[in-house]
């Protein structure tokens, strides 16, 4: 049986330019935030995501910004963003780690901040 994903011929994927959006300079609303750190994230930098739901635009807005690693929630477990931030930190420590945390959340793993503030 051939497959249905191939064509006999190969195919080149677009590759999506770099563009990053202008940093915001209205009210500090939840997509702002997004849209700033879509503005000035450095290449190979690592951002956990459990900001939901204030925090959907993320992707939308670092979309064009140099390569980066997004770490987000996993099938809807709640608590893990801290200590996903800290772990990529440890890991990587060469590398800058974002941590976008909803508030509701960072009370199961609120003692997370314990570490980078020492």
């Amino acid at each position: 049986m051939r497959c249905p994903f191939t064509t006999g011929s190969v195919r080149t994927a677009a590759v999506q330019q770099l563009s990053r959006p202008e940093p915001p300079s209205s009210e500090l609303t939840a997509d702002k935030v997004c849209q700033a750190i879509g503005a000035v994230l450095p290449e190979g930098a690592i951002i956990s995501d459990e900001a939901q739901p204030s925090g959907l635009t993320p992707g939308f807005h670092t979309a064009g910004a140099p390569r980066h690693d997004p770490l987000t929630l996993t099938g809807g477990a709640i608590g893990q963003g801290l200590p996903v931030a800290v772990g990529a930190a440890v890991a990587c420590p060469e590398r800058p780690v974002f941590a976008l945390q909803a508030d509701g959340s960072a009370m199961y793993t609120i003692q997370s901040l314990w570490t980078p503030a020492r």
